[in-house]
């Protein structure tokens, strides 16, 4: 009996290009490249990249016998149904599609050089290649560790790849909440609080002051953003690790407050003295192609 054909999910991003098109019209991106400040020519080569990369994907896909399903957006899409989800663009798009993955492997594919891809595993020259490999089943897979976000006794979400920010909704005011770490606990003033998993201790964690950890840990760090240091005293707690049998604890105080999850695009409003906790999930993402070592550099 013959093998049934792989299926595969593709997520593409929408360009910059296009965003903007979408929002200024194109007489407002007439005026975006008369500036002539660079801006609109990169945004341009961008949008071309991508879609150069898009066709050699949709090449690979025809010349392999590969069933593709093509979207701009994940929302009421199954993935458990696809073989692997594959997305076309950069870090973000990985982590907008991982938000809707459970066991399903995935493949990012970096379409631009204009991209951050450090989550990627393959790009327009490698792409045939690594997509032939998926068929044959020698693709190389790595396991990343993911967070859940509690607020209060709910689940707000399970699988957060990157980081979780915690702070004010407004970058200018001061954020001000209680941590519990490590049996610990301290009132803190600051600009906002970093929690995250291994995939994202290289990016803000890491410009913040944290420490690179091993892409297969499972321990969760902390980095506490520009800590307020009150007269005689000074704060312990501003950054470390819980291993994954243990949780973060942040108590809001009586301010609003916002959790940004995995970037801008997934908020939720925290109200005064309610509790936020952070623990390591029980919902792993399989990434292939990519090791830490290898990853595509950042944009």
């Amino acid at each position: 009996m013959a093998r049934a054909r792989m299926r595969i999910l593709v997520l593409s991003r929408v360009t910059t290009h296009d965003q903007l098109a979408g929002e200024m019209g194109e007489d407002g991106l007439s005026r975006l490249a008369l500036r002539g400040d660079g801006w609109y020519e990169r945004i341009v080569e961008a949008h071309e990249e991508h879609h150069v990369t898009l066709g050699i994907l949709r090449a690979a896909v025809r010349d392999l016998g590969i069933v593709a399903r093509f979207v701009e957006s994940m929302d009421g899409v199954r993935t458990a149904r696809y073989d692997a989800v594959v997305t076309a663009g950069g870090d973000g798009t990985v982590l907008h599609a991982s938000h809707h993955v459970d066991d399903t492997p995935m493949l990012g594919v970096r379409s631009s050089r204009h991209s951050a891809g450090y989550l990627t595993g393959a790009d327009a020259a490698d792409v045939h290649e690594k997509l032939a490999a998926l068929v044959q089943g020698t693709l190389a897979s790595t396991v990343l560790w993911r967070m859940s976000v509690y607020i209060g006794e709910r689940l707000a979400h399970d699988k957060v790849l990157n980081e979780a920010l915690f702070s004010h909704p407004n970058p200018a005011v001061t954020t001000r909440y209680v941590l519990r770490v490590n049996g610990r606990r301290e009132d803190q003033m600051s600009s906002g609080v970093w929690v995250g998993p291994a995939a994202g201790s290289t990016a803000a964690m890491r410009a913040a002051g944290g420490r690179v950890l091993a892409s297969s840990s499972r321990n969760l760090q902390w980095v506490v953003r520009e800590p307020i240091h009150r007269p005689k005293t000074r704060l312990e707690l501003v950054s470390g690790l819980v291993r994954p049998t243990q949780q973060i604890v942040i108590v809001n105080r009586w301010q609003p407050a916002r959790l940004y999850l995995d970037g801008p695009h997934l908020t939720i409003a925290v109200r005064p003295s309610q509790r936020i906790s952070m623990r390591i999930s029980d919902r792993p993402l399989t990434l292939l192609g990519w090791s830490k070592r290898k990853a595509r550099r950042r944009g």
